[in-house]
């Protein structure tokens, strides 16, 4: 399935920015290593996701009308079981590691994995 991430250079509900460039060098980096991202429901302490809360796997990362998008597949998994119950009220957002000076992610930012989360609490 599809799933669209976040928007590009515009403030999020966290007023944080992701500068389509800076996002681009991260995609580009996810997308040649040939492996999917790991995807939780909900947001973990740091930047790795226990493999027995992985839910989805994510690939073919890319940016369309500025946003980040992607093709999501729900694994069978006990969490991927409970991602397919609520798969229509949740939301999709990019969890990294790197620097944000003003609100604004900088070079070198790093996308670590994928969260989904309610649609309310999306950023």
């Amino acid at each position: 399935m599809k799933i669209q991430l976040q928007q590009l250079d515009t403030p999020n509900k966290n007023q944080r920015v992701y500068p389509k460039e800076v996002m681009q060098k991260a995609i580009d980096e996810i997308n040649s290593s040939g492996r999917p991202l790991f995807g939780t429901i909900g947001i973990t302490d740091g930047p790795a996701i226990p493999l027995c809360d992985v839910a989805f796997t994510v690939n073919n990362l890319r940016v369309e009308d500025d946003y980040i998008v992607a093709d999501a597949k729900i694994l069978n998994t006990p969490k991927g079981e409970v991602l397919k119950e609520i798969v229509s009220s949740m939301s999709y957002r990019t969890a990294g590691v790197g620097n944000v000076e003003n609100g604004v992610v900088q070079p070198g930012f790093v996308i670590s994995y994928v969260s989904a989360i309610p649609s309310s609490d999306a950023a």
